[in-house]
C-alpha cells in the first residue's frame, strides 16, 4: 500500500498546528498562601439542597444541582485560609486571576 501524495504535507501541517497550540497554551499562575506560604490553591463549592426534617429525626434532601458564585470561594489547600479582597472572599475565577497576578510569588534574590 502506498500513501496518497500530499499526505506527508498534511501531516506536517498537522504537526505545525499542534506545535502552535502548545506554544499558545495557558500557563498556570503560581499561588503562595499569605498565611502559611503553601503553594496549593483550592476551590470550595457550597451546595445547598432543600431539606425536610421529620419529628423522628429522619431527613429527606431534594435538588441542589445548581451552583452560583455566592456558593464558591478559594482557599489554601494546606491551612484553609480563605483568599479575600477588601475583607470579602473571592468568588469569581476572573477575580482570582487578578489576585494571583497581583500576588505572584516571583523570584527572590
Amino acid at each position: 500500500m502506498s500513501e496518497e501524495k500530499g499526505s506527508s504535507s498534511a501531516n506536517m501541517n498537522h504537526l505545525n498546528c499542534i506545535s502552535e497550540s502548545v506554544a499558545t497554551e495557558n500557563t498556570e499562575l503560581p499561588f503562595r498562601c499569605p498565611a502559611c506560604g503553601g503553594e496549593q490553591l483550592s476551590c470550595g463549592i457550597k451546595s445547598y439542597q432543600k431539606a425536610v426534617i421529620m419529628e423522628d429525626g429522619d431527613m429527606d434532601v431534594y435538588g441542589g444541582d445548581s451552583v452560583n458564585e455566592d456558593q464558591t470561594d478559594f482557599m489554601c489547600w494546606g491551612c484553609c485560609f480563605i483568599i479575600c479582597t477588601n475583607g470579602e472572599p473571592i468568588r469569581r475565577v476572573e477575580d482570582m486571576v487578578e489576585w494571583l497576578k497581583a500576588h505572584s510569588p516571583g523570584e527572590k534574590g
